[in-house]
């Protein structure tokens, strides 16, 4: 009798792993210009450990704000892009110690697909996140993000926020206006 089971447990197995696979070959065929390439998830996946998991899982699921704080740090140093989605999310957290540490480990990533999230957060006054979103897209570099930056040195309420937290900044924009 337990023949019989193993024998069924291996053909269903068997026949599980061809449909999966069958899939794969055929949504490999899908192209969306927004969506991330397999190769890439693929490699994403083969650099992910254990402990970039456990951490995308606290900072999803933990109501402690110093374990997602320090989940969010331990992502921004993996600079692994498959946490991006989750520190977007982050963004809009009610506390903004977590959202300023979001957009610094998004900054850290590096990945341009958090740009739209980050401009986003930094066109809202109430996200207070100006400072810490214009680093986060410096680190980026992605030059889409540049006339949005430049916006920001129109706008004195920003400026005078950001000279407020940080007076090196003053200096680094008058720099920008001499050259420009």
């Amino acid at each position: 009798f337990l023949g019989n089971v193993w024998f069924n447990f291996q053909i269903t197995f068997l026949i599980s792993s061809t449909l999966r696979f069958s899939s794969l070959l055929l949504l490999s065929r899908v192209h969306d210009s927004r969506s991330t390439s397999t190769r890439e998830v693929i490699q994403q996946l083969t650099r992910t450990n254990p402990r970039i998991l456990q951490s995308i899982r606290r900072l999803q699921r933990s109501g402690d704000v110093e374990e997602k704080l320090k989940a969010t740090e331990a992502l921004g140093e993996a600079r692994t892009s498959i946490a991006v989605s989750e520190l977007e999310m982050a963004l809009r957290d009610p506390n903004p110690q977590m959202r300023a540490e979001a957009a610094h480990a998004l900054g850290e990533i590096g990945d341009t697909g958090a740009v739209q999230a980050l401009l986003h957060a930094i066109q809202d006054p109430g996200s207070g996140l100006v400072e810490s979103a214009a680093q986060a897209l410096g680190r980026i570099g992605d030059r889409g993000a540049c006339a949005t930056l430049l916006n920001l040195l129109w706008d004195t309420e920003v400026i005078q926020q950001l000279t407020r937290t940080n007076p090196r900044i003053l200096q680094s924009i008058r720099r920008l206006q001499r050259s420009g």
